[in-house]
């Protein structure tokens, strides 16, 4: 018989399934959860971690990476504010760059690898320093002629066919 055509199937009270009042997730049910404290205060403070499991940077439940990017951007992004706005927008995304930057060449160059470097050196970085100058440009109301347009976009199809160049140079850390 179905649990869920029983009526006195309570999903608050199934062990396999969420526990609500008590906020609590069988270990069964989270395939990367493991006894390791630091990982799960790491988890909740959404410090990256590289998980025994798998070895990969997340949090104990996986869909919890980008929270870890946006919290080092709002971060980065926080310490740009308490400067002009020109200056702010200069450090945090010079911020965001160089930090990618220099990772990648830690990883490459001397081999060093821990679990900041590694996170820090995925190329998703490099997209939200984009996205502050995408920002402050349409805040100036910044306009392109057709022909600056074209050429931009031309740029970019011949930096995304150069991608497979980029990879074999940067270690991206999987997600």
């Amino acid at each position: 018989m179905d649990q869920t055509l029983d009526p006195h199937y309570s999903p608050l009270l199934d062990r396999n399934h969420i526990n609500y009042p008590c906020c609590r997730v069988a270990a069964t049910k989270v395939n990367t959860a493991t006894s390791d404290l630091g990982q799960w205060i790491a988890s909740y403070l959404f410090i990256p971690y590289a998980r025994e499991s798998d070895g990969l940077i997340r949090p104990v439940l996986g869909l919890g990476w980008s929270l870890q990017y946006y919290l080092l951007f709002y971060f980065l992004f926080g310490i740009g504010l308490l400067l002009s706005r020109v200056k702010g927008i200069v450090l945090a995304s010079g911020l965001l760059v160089a930090l990618c930057i220099a990772a990648n060449l830690l990883l490459n160059e001397s081999g060093i690898s821990s679990t900041f470097i590694r996170f820090v050196s995925h190329p998703i970085i490099l997209e939200f320093a984009a996205g502050v100058l995408i920002g402050y440009c349409y805040m100036k109301q910044l306009k392109m002629s057709e022909t600056a347009s074209f050429i931009a976009g031309a740029a970019g199809v011949l930096l995304l066919l150069s991608i497979s160049n980029v990879i074999s140079i940067m270690v991206f850390p999987r997600f």
